[in-house]
């Protein structure tokens, strides 16, 4: 009696009730519509709070328009009513809604029961006529012990919060040149400090009231802590592995080594490696390794600490203004990421260092430097020699600067290098 509550409670349209869908995340829809007639499973992957589910309810009422409302489930198992019995939960809807063709299976949260892939793989192998779309808030939820059952099987699409310009496109503030460029500039350089302020996860974005935005990324922070890192990892050492959290998400954009991290926090190498990767499967932080083509020596280099959100740390950290320069490298990070660039950082044996190199196959092809504040006369110089090192290093006749509203073209030393603000960058794609 409980499943079929709960599978009643969660699919609204056997009802003929409206799917809530919330705000359209076109780019994921498109990318995702391109694949619902494959055989192969959908897995949507990102941290929690970033839109997952309202993502598949969009799915689920694009699908609405082509099919029985009968043929399509959702199964959302942060609701313990389902309890862990995949087998059950699919017995039960088939006794409930009675699909008559192909069937379009939602599973949200997928990694709160044990060995989902051996279930998943056996209905996959025995019926060409349902379709699998599945979400996960854990970086692991394709790299565990039975994930070879899968191969071959899934495409992946990782869901990140907002980006900027769909932001501005919630806003419905012009970013194509429409308006009046003064004018837009500063509604787009007002909106981008909010963004850096708060962040891009959905419901924040949404929410007008800053107090309670605050309140909420400290939730969001505490959920992911506890449900996706010490509750799934069974933790016993519950405040280290938080001292660990807020230690890596105020020292976002700056280099470190699990012995460093170790000496800051009193805990053995082994430990602090250990928890640090907990927390990176998380979605919550995110690492940068040094770019070598040797592989041992990008393995010995330290890595670059990055947070999945700027909004996040900032409400955890509880410091903003003072560290703008880091965040804004840290918005570069996400972006990249979020462009699905492979992005390195650099430096050579004297300490100049180039914030992102980007590479393509075998070579680097971009070199892009992070500058906050390039009016200052000594960190232009300082910026400009690391970015101008790395380009001689991999032979690139172009790099980037993005700083915070200084914009300008230069030649130097037979080199074009671009300034450009980060507001305009984030849009300019």
């Amino acid at each position: 009696m409980t499943i079929k509550n709960a599978l009643i409670w969660w699919n609204d349209w056997w009802a003929d009730k409206p799917v809530d869908t919330g705000v359209l995340r076109e780019n994921y829809i498109l990318q995702i519509s391109e694949l619902l007639d494959t055989r192969e499973i959908i897995v949507l992957e990102g941290v929690r709070r970033s839109g997952k589910s309202t993502i598949m309810h969009q799915i689920i009422n694009k699908l609405l328009t082509k099919t029985s409302k009968n043929n399509i489930c959702y199964v959302n198992l942060d609701d313990q009513r389902f309890g862990n019995d995949l087998e059950k939960i699919f017995d039960t809807y088939l006794e409930l809604s009675s699909p008559d063709k192909k069937i379009y299976f939602f599973i949200d949260e997928i990694q709160n029961i044990e060995f989902w892939e051996k279930w998943i793989k056996s209905k996959y192998d025995k019926n060409r006529n349902i379709k699998f779309i599945i979400s996960g808030s854990t970086t692991t939820l394709l790299s565990k012990e039975y994930s070879y059952l899968l191969s071959g099987r899934y495409f992946r699409i990782m869901v990140m919060p907002f980006a900027f310009d769909e932001i501005l496109n919630f806003k419905k503030i012009d970013f194509e040149g429409k308006m009046p460029p003064i004018q837009n500039k500063i509604k787009l350089k007002r909106t981008l400090a909010e963004f850096i302020e708060f962040g891009g996860f959905p419901e924040v974005v949404l929410e007008k009231n800053k107090k309670i935005k605050t309140e909420r990324l400290k939730t969001y922070f505490e959920s992911i802590l506890l449900k996706d890192v010490i509750l799934k990892n069974k933790i016993r050492q519950s405040n280290k592995i938080e001292d660990l959290a807020y230690y890596s998400l105020s020292n976002i954009s700056s280099l470190f080594t699990y012995k460093k991290l170790s000496d800051a926090l009193n805990i053995s190498t082994v430990t602090a490696e250990e928890y640090f990767l907990f927390i990176r499967d998380s979605f919550l932080i995110d690492s940068l390794a040094f770019f070598s083509y040797k592989v041992k020596e990008q393995l010995q280099y330290p890595r670059k600490i990055y947070s999945i959100d700027t909004g996040l740390r900032n409400a955890v950290c509880f410091k903003f203004r003072e560290n703008l320069g880091q965040l804004y490298e840290n918005m570069v990070f996400i972006e990249l990421k979020r462009r699905k660039k492979k992005i390195y950082y650099w430096k050579n044996k004297r300490a100049l260092e180039c914030d992102f190199v980007v590479k393509e196959g075998l070579k680097i092809t971009e070199a892009i430097q992070v500058c906050y504040d390039i009016e200052d006369p000594d960190t232009k110089k300082r910026e400009l020699n690391g970015l101008m090192t790395a380009m001689k290093e991999f032979d690139l006749n172009s790099g980037l600067i993005i700083t915070e509203d200084f914009e300008d073209r230069q030649a130097i030393d037979g080199k074009s290098i671009r300034f450009i603000p980060l507001w305009k960058w984030l849009i300019d794609v």
